[in-house]
C-alpha cells in the first residue's frame, strides 16, 4: 500500500537521520527575503507538533511537551498512557482544537492498531480510541472534524479525507478521494479545503470550496468527491508532505524530491492552473533533511517572527521561517509646543511597525505603540529637538528627520516689567501685581500639564479648587507668555 511504503520510507529516514540531531544552525536555506532560525534545538525529536497562537504543542512518541512561543519556554509536559506508545508505534498527527481546549492525537501501528485519542487539558483525562486505519493528518471544518489517511482494510482502495466519527461507532465517512500516498490537509477560515498530493503520478495543489464539501458532510448518500471536483492551483515538481493555511488565508506546502534532492518550503502566490504557482520560501539539498510538518502562525505576509511558519524534518529541530522586515524610519515628524514644560510629537504611521522609539539627541525618551507622544518635564524658553525610529521585535529603522520646538515662556528681563504673585505660598487666592495688562494666564501643574486657561478679569487667580503642590501661571503680557512659580498648601 501507498501509506505503508511512505510510512517505512519516512521511518527509515528518521533513522539515518537521528545521528545529525545536533545540528548548530537551520536545517533550512532561507530565499532572498525571508529568514530561517532553529527553535527549540534541546528537541530534536519532535515529529509530530500543532501551532495555535504562541501555543506549540509537540511530540515525540513518549510526552507531549507545551512550549510558550514568544519566549520557547517550555511550560509543560504530559506523559503519553502505555497504550498509546510503543517499540512499534508511531505519532501520525497532534492537532490543537480551535478553543485550545482538545488536543487530538493520532497513533499507527498501536497495541490496539491505528487510533484517534483526545485529550482534555483542563482535566488532564484523554478519550477512549478511535479507530482509523492509517491515520496521517487532521484539520477542523467548523463543528466537523476531517482526517486525511486510508481508512480501509482494503490496501488497494485510494487514501482519503474522512470525515471522524466521535460518537463512538467509528464509522468514519469518506468524503474525499485523493489517492497516492497519504498527506497533511489544510482548511481556511471560511471552510475551504486544500491538499498538495503525494504519489498520484502528476501532483498538484488543489482546493475544494467549503459549500461542496459541507453538502457531502451533511449528505451522507452523497457520492465521494474526487480530485475532479477541485480546482487545480498549483503543479508540484514532487510529492508533498503537508498542507497549512494561516489567519489570512496564505497557504502553505512543503515537498522533498528525493531524485534530485531538493526540498523546499514553498507559499502559494494566488493563480489558479497547471503551472508552478508557487514561491520558494526555504530550501535545503542537505540529504540527512527529509521534511515532514508545516504548521503556520499568525498572518505570514506581516513579516517578523509573530507570523511565520514552523517546519519539521525527521529527527532534527524544527525551525522558524518568516518574512524579513525592512522597516523604514517613519516621516512627517512634527514637534509642536504645547506649554512651558511640554511638546508634542507627531509622525506617519510605518506599516510594518510594531512600536516606536523617541530619541531627543542621543537618548532613548521612550517607547511607544501609536504615532503621537507629549514629552513633559521640559524647561521653559527652551527649544529641544527629536526623532523617532520605528520597531518591530527586535528590528529598528534608522532615525527620522529631525524636529524641534521652543517651549513657551520669555524672560521676564527681557521687558523689564516688574511682576509680584502673592501671596506665596498660597492658600488659594493669588494676587498679582504688574506694571503691564496681564490679558490672560495659563496654569500648569508640576507635571507640565496645562490645568486650564482664562481671560483674567481682576488681579487675581483662584487655586482652591486644586491640590496642593508646585504650579506655574503663564502670564501673557504684550503678547509675550511669562511664566511664574507657585506653591499651593
Amino acid at each position: 500500500n501507498l501509506y505503508i511504503m511512505k510510512k517505512n520510507l519516512l521511518v527509515t529516514i528518521f533513522l539515518i537521520v537521528s545521528g545529525f540531531s545536533m545540528y548548530a544552525q537551520s536545517i533550512l536555506n532561507a530565499s532572498e527575503g525571508y529568514v530561517t532560525e532553529t527553535i527549540l534545538s534541546d528537541y530534536s525529536n519532535l515529529s509530530v507538533f500543532d501551532v495555535n497562537g504562541f501555543n506549540l504543542y509537540a511530540s515525540d512518541g513518549s510526552k507531549i511537551y507545551h512550549f510558550d512561543l514568544a519566549t520557547n519556554e517550555l511550560l509543560d509536559t504530559y506523559v503519553l498512557p502505555d497504550y498509546m506508545t510503543g517499540t512499534y508505534t508511531y505519532p501520525s498527527f497532534l492537532k490543537i482544537s480551535p478553543d485550545i481546549e482538545t488536543l487530538w492525537y493520532g497513533i499507527t501501528s498501536g497495541p490496539n492498531g491505528d487510533e484517534i485519542f483526545s485529550y482534555n487539558i483542563e482535566t488532564g483525562t484523554w478519550s477512549e480510541g478511535y479507530s482509523l486505519l492509517c491515520n496521517f493528518d487532521m484539520e477542523f471544518i467548523g463543528e466537523h472534524i476531517l482526517v486525511s489517511g486510508l481508512n480501509s482494510t482494503s490496501w488497494s482502495d485510494p487514501n482519503c479525507i474522512s470525515l471522524l466519527d466521535v460518537s463512538g461507532n467509528d464509522n468514519h465517512r469518506k468524503i474525499i478521494d485523493v489517492g497516492g500516498y497519504s498527506a497533511g490537509l489544510g482548511i481556511d477560515d471560511e471552510g475551504n479545503v486544500y491538499y498538495a498530493t503525494s504519489g498520484v503520478g502528476s501532483e498538484k495543489l488543489y482546493r475544494w470550496d467549503m459549500e461542496t464539501v459541507i453538502n457531502v458532510i451533511n449528505d451522507s448518500s452523497a457520492e465521494i468527491l474526487t480530485l475532479d471536483d477541485a480546482t487545480i492551483l498549483s503543479s508540484i515538481p514532487a510529492g508533498a508532505y503537508d498542507t497549512d493555511v494561516d489567519e489570512a488565508g496564505n497557504v502553505f506546502f512543503d515537498f522533498s524530491d528525493y531524485a534530485t534532492g531538493v526540498k523546499n518550503v514553498v507559499m502559494w502566490n494566488g493563480n489558479e492552473g497547471d503551472n508552478e504557482n508557487f514561491e520558494i520560501l526555504a530550501y535545503s539539498n542537505d540529504p540527512a533533511v527529509s521534511l515532514t510538518l508545516v504548521n503556520s502562525k499568525g498572518n505570514f505576509m506581516n513579516g517578523g517572527k509573530d507570523n511565520g511558519i514552523i517546519a519539521g524534518a525527521w529527527g532534527l529541530p524544527l525551525t522558524l521561517l518568516y518574512k524579513e522586515i525592512n522597516l523604514i524610519a517613519p516621516s512627517d515628524l512634527v514637534a509642536t509646543t504645547e506649554g512651558i514644560s511640554s511638546i508634542s510629537l507627531s509622525w506617519t504611521a510605518v506599516e510594518t511597525a510594531l512600536s516606536y522609539n523617541i530619541y531627543q539627541g542621543e537618548e532613548l525618551l521612550t517607547n511607544v505603540s501609536v504615532t503621537s507622544y507629549i514629552v513633559e518635564g521640559l524647561e521653559y524658553d527652551t527649544e529641544y529637538c527629536f526623532a523617532v525610529t520605528a520597531v518591530h521585535d527586535e528590528i529598528e529603522s534608522g532615525k527620522s528627520e529631525e524636529a524641534c520646538a521652543t517651549t513657551a515662556g520669555e524672560s521676564i528681563t527681557e521687558y523689564e516689567i516688574d511682576f509680584r504673585l502673592y501671596p506665596n505660598p498660597t492658600d488659594g487666592i493669588v494676587y498679582i501685581e504688574s506694571e503691564a495688562n496681564v490679558e490672560s494666564v495659563e496654569i500648569y501643574n508640576m507635571m507640565g500639564q496645562k490645568i486650564t486657561s482664562q481671560k483674567l478679569q481682576s488681579s487675581s487667580v483662584d487655586l482652591s479648587s486644586y491640590p496642593s503642590g508646585f504650579y506655574t501661571l503663564l502670564l501673557e503680557v504684550k503678547g509675550n507668555k511669562v511664566p511664574m512659580r507657585i506653591v499651593l498648601r
